[in-house]
């Protein structure tokens, strides 16, 4: 079996095509970074993830961007979904 690069074995299992493995994501909690430093080391190091972050690209928040409110989605009488800004 041929070994791939992360960025295969992600593809192959966005197009269904049988990748040899499934790709890993690690999430590991700032307690367990804390109190096991050498589990968590060893774990990074043997088992890399596959799937990434995207770097940040804004440093600060577009023009494009029209309010700093969140939205919320909420569901009106007729089942539609509609989009609003709270606060």
């Amino acid at each position: 079996m041929k070994t791939s690069d992360s960025r295969d074995i992600v593809r192959r299992t966005l197009n269904f095509d049988s990748p040899a493995r499934i790709p890993r994501q690690t999430w590991i909690l700032p307690w367990a970074e804390k109190k096991h430093p050498g589990w968590v080391s060893r774990l990074r190091r043997e088992y890399p993830d596959d799937i990434v972050p995207s770097p940040v690209v804004y440093k600060k928040t577009p023009s494009s961007v029209k309010s700093t409110r969140p939205a919320c989605l909420s569901m009106s009488g007729d089942a539609a979904l509609k989009i609003h800004r709270t606060g």
